[in-house]
């Protein structure tokens, strides 16, 4: 976590981030999930849809997020939030989803590149690479999207 942080603040594009104005009433800016009904078919695959129901136009992956810390406290988030994952044992793309109700902002894409799944041809814009899914690097079987991550990625950096 504190050589992310490090790494973070050395770069000036996570600095632009950073000082990204979030006006959402929910506190949070994220990259809009490429199926708007993402949440609901998990709610039905969980069994849980007749309990929850997702009723926003469009939802969020939760993988890469912009978070205000003031209107999250603001808006109760751990306690309204925490209680729908005890009670439910949704996850935490879920439960955001649920708590921001299609209120969040968007996060350019440049900052959730979804590896294997987004247009990959100018890598050198992407500022971080998310491997959303089942496939991840660390995994045994794991087939890297060499086409995708350049190591030429790493030279804004170091």
């Amino acid at each position: 976590l504190i050589y992310i942080f490090v790494f973070f603040n050395k770069s000036k594009y996570f600095r632009q981030l950073f000082k990204t104005e979030i006006k959402s009433e929910c506190g949070i800016v994220a990259r809009s999930s490429t199926n708007s009904n993402i949440i609901n078919d998990w709610l039905k695959k969980d069994e849980l849809i007749d309990h929850l129901q997702y009723k926003a136009s469009r939802s969020f992956n939760a993988g890469v997020l912009l978070l205000s810390l003031k209107k999250l406290r603001e808006n109760n988030f751990v306690n309204n939030t925490l209680s729908l994952v005890q009670k439910w044992g949704i996850n935490d793309q879920i439960a955001l989803n649920i708590y921001c109700n299609g209120t969040y902002d968007e996060l350019p894409m440049d900052y959730n590149f979804w590896a294997g799944r987004d247009d990959w041809k100018d890598t050198m814009r992407h500022k971080i690479v998310h491997f959303a899914g089942p496939d991840k690097p660390w995994k045994i079987n794991y087939q890297p999207y060499e086409e995708q991550v350049s190591f030429k990625f790493f030279n804004i950096f170091f």
